[in-house]
């Protein structure tokens, strides 16, 4: 059963039916792309070395995503599918260095019954790319261990940057590297070569921008992230149960399709060794900072954690499978791949009580409010301000694609000049779905139906019209609608 051209050829097969389908499925579905995706795209409009929330590798991406589909969001969808793929294709490469080449298939397809490969990644944001770069980062580190060649730690190097330039939590897996150097004999050796010296100068490189935005920018991605952490919120366990619960179904499928005899590996032998810690080292990492610091966890921070959970499952169990039992294996994955596609279809299309972004009538309240400005003023419409999301909607769906004046603040907005915003006019925006601060310091804006005292006073020209309400789509009218509030602040005469 270790036919590995038919190896290659079941696994690449499985990628392209895996990322078409998850391209195809929220085109079709949804309405609007997800509040994550959408503020990625306000960032994207302008190519900075950092952001209020986030470091650069998502925006830059999203700007990416954006440049293919238009307001379909299908290039958006496609770069998910690209982090997933590549998510897969460094698991397998991974897992063909450490068990037989039939149980690193097996390794991979697992994954498939995972959330966090089938409906999590169609928001593109932060977490989907740490699904792909951590197994990445983790191939690069084995392949660096095991032959100390140059070119692998510069690629460590190269994918921690990356790593870190997507989400400060991508420090988590790289102190779990670190310590697997510091304890680990064999790893241990590798202080003695210039390699991975050469690795920490070009996660350095990369990095180097964004620290120096950091200073000009008062720290404030950092502390947006200490904030973020609040430890009133403390949930440890709840997160454990999550991230458990996530992998519930790989584990019932493995045991449940795959008969074999049961038997466990614990080898010291280094390969197994590496696959232990890198497997469980971030996740228990992570559970340990929390204890220590009173974080708050975020269920979406594990996005990242189970990548080589079922490599790790294989590696212990080392299932020994026949040519029949693998078929159906592989049947029953192709069952389960168009299941998740046809369970989203049905979720969205009979889900009428609940408010999701899918059906965000962002199309509407984009034409809406660019039709009103240039009706008024006989004028493309340049900037929008409030609300991130629905001031993000506006900006990605109207015609006019205008610049964020994201919350009325510079500080999160950089790259607006506040004399061409007075000169060309703008829309003011404020809702009470999206409607959000970075600091989580809500304003009072009586839920959305008015703007803050303080935006208030410093735009005394501004035209405040009545609440307009817009209906949520795909059978969810009956749902309250969706107040937006709309004001317009006149060109400079």
């Amino acid at each position: 059963m270790e036919q590995t051209k038919n190896n290659n050829r079941i696994f690449w097969c499985f990628v392209f039916v895996h990322c078409l389908l998850w391209i195809i499925m929220p085109v079709i579905m949804r309405y609007a792309l997800p509040h994550d995706t959408i503020e990625g795209v306000v960032w994207g409009n302008h190519l900075e070395w950092g952001y209020d929330k986030n470091p650069w590798m998502n925006a830059w991406l999203t700007r990416l995503g954006t440049m293919f589909g238009g307001t379909t969001g299908m290039g958006i969808y496609a770069m998910s599918s690209l982090f997933v793929a590549l998510s897969f294709w460094s698991v397998w490469e991974l897992a063909k260095k450490v068990v037989s080449p039939i149980n690193a298939l097996i390794a991979v397809l697992l994954l498939e019954g995972c959330v966090n490969y089938t409906l999590v990644p169609q928001g593109f944001n932060d977490n989907v790319i740490e699904l792909g770069l951590w197994p990445l980062m983790f191939l690069f580190f084995y392949q660096s261990l095991t032959t100390q060649k140059n070119k692998y730690w510069i690629l460590v190097g190269i994918a921690a940057g990356l790593g870190m330039m997507t989400k400060y939590y991508s420090a988590v897996p790289i102190f779990t590297m670190f310590l697997f150097l510091c304890l680990n004999n064999t790893a241990r050796k590798s202080f003695q070569h210039a390699g991975i010296y050469l690795s920490i100068l070009s996660a350095l490189v990369i990095i180097a921008p964004h620290v120096m935005w950091l200073f000009q920018h008062d720290f404030l991605t950092i502390k947006y992230a200490l904030n973020r952490a609040d430890n009133s919120q403390f949930n440890v366990l709840k997160f454990i149960i999550s991230q458990l619960n996530d992998f519930i179904l790989p584990v019932i499928i493995l045991f449940v399709l795959l008969k074999f005899k049961l038997k466990f590996n614990f080898s010291k032998e280094f390969k197994y060794q590496f696959i232990y810690w890198m497997s469980l080292g971030p996740f228990l990492l992570t559970i340990l900072f929390s204890l220590f610091f009173k974080w708050h966890l975020y269920n979406e921070w594990g996005v990242p954690l189970i990548t080589l959970w079922g490599l790790l499952l294989v590696a212990i169990l080392q299932p020994s499978i026949n040519e029949i039992a693998f078929e159906k294996f592989i049947v029953f994955i192709y069952v389960l791949m168009f299941g998740w596609a046809i369970g989203y279809a049905a979720g969205l299309s009979l889900d009428t009580k609940h408010k999701h972004s899918d059906n965000y009538p962002a199309q509407e309240i984009a034409d809406y409010v660019t039709d009103s400005f240039e009706q008024r003023y006989h004028q493309p419409l340049r900037f929008v301000a409030g609300s991130r999301y629905v001031g993000g909607y506006v900006s990605f769906y109207s015609k006019d694609h205008p610049n964020v004046f994201v919350e009325w603040n510079t500080a999160f907005s950089p790259w607006i000049d506040l004399s061409q915003l007075k000169k060309y006019g703008a829309v003011f925006v404020q809702d009470n779905y999206y409607g959000t601060t970075v600091f989580g310091d809500h304003p009072e804006t009586d839920n959305g139906k008015k703007f803050p005292d303080t935006v208030v006073k410093r735009y005394p020209d501004l035209i405040i019209i009545p609440v307009k309400y817009f209906g949520w789509k795909r059978g969810n009218q009956h749902l309250e609608k969706i107040p937006v509030l709309i004001g317009f602040l006149p060109p400079e005469k």
